[in-house]
């Protein structure tokens, strides 16, 4: 019995001396890191979106910075394709990127994207823009005096463009129709502005204002504005929608805008009639102008006051009077047409040398027919339509 008693307390003493030796793991070994590899952390799931002109800016100014803000985080960024080529040592496949921040020069290389997938690249061409996801490595070292451009690593495509509407206001400039003019921020290529009006047709628009210069926006601007010509909204409800399309006509974005329209109302406030002393009979002598009979009345001035109760401005550059009454014409032309939200004015048209004026049969209540049209509108549109009665006196004043 001593020796069994012994021999157990050997073998735990041995069991003891294992364990403190290591020779008998308690839990499975973690596994060593890599040497040199940077742990991926939260941080670097959020790509920071800064295009190729803002990173080589910074680059720039400030090298140090620069690094400090982006190397070793993860970077989405837009430019233009200098190049598509392999490391000659390391036959990894890379996109050189220019800043793009022009449309009719390529640039030069100011960013390297070396791809994990170079079946990404297949279907590009050098001029064209790319927007790239890729780890910042900053500007690699390559000989004493000399720096590569800024090294992006596991790079992979994006291929949606980010657009959004910031703020949109009614304007308009000297001798233009009415404008949309459109906020916005924008990530990713060179985008076209459209407008569907709501008959379905896409008015084109213009985009890149700077210091009263034209310019197109491309794959370097963040924001922008764009400007769409609204020719004579009508009263009513109607809806806008505004289309967002890549180079390629692909829709990135949409917004629709709900305009009620101008909504003028119109008050004849006063008339002149006058009695032509004039031949007898309708005929007229080939050259000379038509007169009508002694004994009717010819209206040849009226004024009225037109008040916009509408949300959106009655602006009508170079406008043009259509007065229709009884089979007859007379068209006036005045200058510009602007009344804002709320605002009145008044307006006066002289049709004496209409044929000595618009003329009348018999006295009482007659109507009127006011079209406005836009000068600018060749089709000779009528912008706006109005109704305006009036009333033919038994005995106008006599010339």
């Amino acid at each position: 019995m001593l020796r069994k008693c012994i021999v157990l307390a050997v073998i735990l003493a041995m069991i003891f001396s294992l364990s403190a030796c290591d020779l008998v793991p308690t839990k499975a070994p973690t596994e060593p890191a890599t040497p040199g590899a940077t742990p991926t952390t939260t941080e670097e799931l959020k790509a920071i979106k800064i295009t190729a002109y803002e990173l080589a800016e910074e680059y720039e100014v400030n090298e140090i910075a620069a690094d400090h803000k982006y190397k070793n985080h993860i970077l989405t960024t837009v430019g233009k394709i200098v190049s598509i080529s392999r490391d000659p040592q390391t036959g990894k496949a890379y996109v050189s990127l220019s800043t793009g921040a022009s449309h009719y020069s390529l640039g030069s290389e100011v960013i390297r994207c070396f791809f994990t997938d170079e079946a990404e690249l297949l279907n590009f061409a050098v001029g064209e823009e790319i927007i790239i996801k890729g780890k910042c490595l900053g500007k690699e070292k390559k000989e004493k005096g000399t720096s590569f451009p800024i090294l992006l690593e596991n790079c992979s495509l994006v291929e949606q463009s980010e657009f959004e509407v910031v703020d949109w206001k009614i304007t308009h400039r000297p001798k233009r129709w009415l404008e949309l003019e459109i906020s916005f921020t924008k990530f990713g290529y060179s985008l076209d502005y459209f407008l569907e009006n709501p008959e379905g047709t896409e008015i084109e628009g213009e985009a890149g204002y700077h210091a009263e210069q034209f310019y197109e926006y491309t794959c370097a601007d963040t924001e922008g504005k764009a400007y769409f010509e609204l020719r004579g909204i009508p009263p009513g409800s109607r809806q806008y929608k505004l289309l967002v399309k890549d180079s390629k006509g692909k829709v990135v974005a949409t917004k629709t805008f709900s305009f009620s329209g101008a909504s003028p109302r119109i008050e004849v406030v006063d008339y002149k009639f006058y009695v032509l002393k004039g031949r007898e009979g309708w005929s007229k002598k080939p050259g000379e102008p038509w007169m009508p009979p002694p004994g009717f009345c010819c209206l040849y001035e009226i004024t009225f006051e037109i008040k916009n109760s509408g949300d959106l401005p009655l602006y009508i550059p170079g406008a043009k009077l259509l007065i229709l009454v009884n089979d007859q014409s007379y068209l006036y032309g005045f200058p510009d047409l602007e009344l804002w939200p709320g605002e009145q004015g008044i307006f006066k048209a002289s049709t004496g040398g209409a044929n000595y004026g618009l003329w009348f049969s018999s006295s009482g209540e007659q109507e009127l027919i006011l079209r406005f049209i836009g000068f600018m509108d060749d089709t000779d549109r009528a912008v706006y339509s109005m109704n305006a009665p009036i009333t033919v006196p038994e005995k106008p004043l006599e010339d």
